[in-house]
């Protein structure tokens, strides 16, 4: 890790407690997105909402994926805030739905530097 530090490969960031590594050619804008939609929780939320993207409550998802609900609002939050998930309130309840768009231009953005 030190050599591809020292030759600006990659570089080290501070994430709350965990030390990131992120390729150098990456934008640093997109290094807390990178790091959270590395969690292997959150790649699980993600990929369930992409695949049945019929838009869930935080309970369901909770229930569905075996993930206590503390966990599930940490990410649901995280990702709401960096703009990965849209939600809909309705009388009783919140849904959250993947925002395609913005996805796609994330992975598509990641694709372009490889």
């Amino acid at each position: 890790m030190n050599i591809l530090l020292k030759f600006n490969l990659i570089r080290k960031v501070k994430i709350e407690n965990f030390d990131a590594y992120f390729d150098s050619k990456l934008p640093s804008k997109n290094d807390e997105i990178l790091h959270i939609i590395s969690r292997e929780k959150c790649k699980e939320i993600i990929h369930y909402i992409k695949q049945n993207n019929e838009g869930y409550s935080k309970n369901y998802l909770s229930k569905e994926l075996k993930i206590h609900s503390n966990t599930i609002s940490k990410y649901i939050e995280k990702l709401e805030e960096f703009g990965l998930l849209l939600k809909k309130e309705l009388s009783n309840m919140t849904l959250y739905f993947l925002n395609e768009g913005y996805f796609a231009h994330l992975i598509s953005e990641i694709k372009s530097i490889h």
